[in-house]
């Protein structure tokens, strides 16, 4: 009976190294490249991630009054349309106080939906978002398969 425990208690601790080194391996993938880049609203941006950290890359991005203002409730159904480069398409919205550049997830809306034949079309209904009344913005973003709407490559 002891032997029984045994191995299973072998089997256990070989299955536990196995996924801890796929969990390493993953994770060193994803910081493997130094070169960050972004699309915004059709513009490229792209920073050195081992020159420094992500708040000074962020910095260099645009400034929010660059995108395509919201006026809530006045604007309560907003339409995107756009060509696509990537797997999907992201739209955040942030309330116009906020720098996404220093707070990029205080969004107040957060999608990626799949870009079909490199084209991308949605209409927004605001008001099921649950918005107070006030100025906001739109950011469209491409986004691969892997790493966020930071950084999709």
């Amino acid at each position: 009976m002891k032997r029984h425990y045994k191995k299973i208690f072998v089997l256990s601790c070989l299955i536990f190294a196995s996924a801890l080194v796929l969990f390493l391996k993953a994770w060193t993938m994803m910081y493997q490249s130094d070169e960050k880049r972004l699309t915004l609203n059709s513009r490229s941006f792209s920073g050195s991630a081992s020159a420094a950290p992500v708040e000074s890359v962020l910095r260099n991005w645009p400034d929010p009054s660059s995108f395509q203002k919201i006026l809530y409730p006045k604007d309560s159904i907003v339409s995107v349309e756009d060509d696509c480069r990537d797997k999907y398409r992201t739209i955040l919205i942030y309330s116009f106080q906020i720098d996404y550049r220093k707070d990029p997830g205080s969004a107040v809306y957060n999608t990626a939906n799949e870009c079909v034949n490199g084209k991308f079309e949605t209409k927004l209904d605001l008001t099921k978002l649950n918005l107070q009344p006030g100025d906001y913005y739109l950011i469209r973003a491409d986004q691969g398969t892997k790493g966020s709407w930071r950084d999709p490559k």
